[in-house]
């Protein structure tokens, strides 16, 4: 017998955006400043994966300032 296989890919549960916006960047900012780990921004809807935002910090040194900045903001947000 000759049984086709087929690959099945699961799909991430949210969509995914991988294009560099300035709201895209501003929404993962936000969530950052505000307390957030760069895992949970990236699992909110509409958001780019980790690995991409990690891309856009080695490939783009403005974002790479905010981001760090970003996180300096979260450490005030716990006080």
């Amino acid at each position: 017998m000759n049984q086709e296989r087929r690959l099945i890919v699961m799909a991430r549960p949210h969509k995914t955006n991988s294009k560099k916006t300035p709201e895209v960047v501003e929404k993962f900012l936000e969530a950052i400043r505000n307390g957030r780990s760069a895992v949970q921004a990236c699992k909110q809807e509409g958001m780019p994966t980790c690995k991409t935002v990690n891309e856009w910090g080695k490939n783009d040194a403005a974002f790479a300032a905010q981001y760090e900045k970003a996180k300096e903001e979260r450490g005030n947000y716990y006080g």
